[in-house]
């Protein structure tokens, strides 16, 4: 939850993340912020809180997002459907019951996703948390196998 500028900042001080992933800055906090600017301010504490051996995964598909890549020393890792993106949700495709499926890629490798009935917009968020381990970790395409058994959190 996001309460403010300044609010992300100090959580960080209290427990310093090594990995910072934004999703996206949408409207569901305009209320505590003036514009979606100001929303993208405090989101971005995530990554400036990183270190030089830290890890920013950020959408390449929200310009507010992809902007933060400036404002960390971290690596930065990008996600989405953009070609520039690094870990890339290709052929984004609903069947007739809803299902979205896509192919995750990156790098040199592939793997083809298929996720329970749900939005369009689950692929590019499904990408995102697979970005982190994809492109570094060995036996990768696992995450691929696992991204449909994902169910969503009872609270969202």
């Amino acid at each position: 939850m996001v309460c403010g500028v300044g609010h992300i900042t100090h959580l960080t001080r209290i427990a310093p993340p090594t990995v910072g992933l934004v999703l996206d800055v949408g409207t569901a906090h305009v209320g505590e912020f003036v514009a979606r600017e100001q929303i993208a301010k405090a989101k971005g504490e995530r990554v400036e809180a990183l270190l030089e051996n830290g890890l920013a995964v950020l959408n390449a598909d929200d310009p507010l997002v992809a902007a933060m890549a400036s404002r960390t020393p971290a690596k930065v890792l990008t996600f989405g459907t953009s070609n520039d993106a690094d870990v890339r949700a290709v052929d984004v495709a609903l069947d007739a019951s809803g299902r979205a499926s896509f192919t995750l890629a990156a790098a040199d490798a592939q793997a083809r996703v298929d996720l329970s009935p749900a939005a369009v917009r689950s692929a590019n968020r499904r990408c995102g948390g697979c970005s982190g381990p994809w492109p570094t970790v060995p036996g990768s395409r696992r995450a691929a196998r696992t991204v449909p058994r994902a169910t969503r959190s009872p609270t969202r």
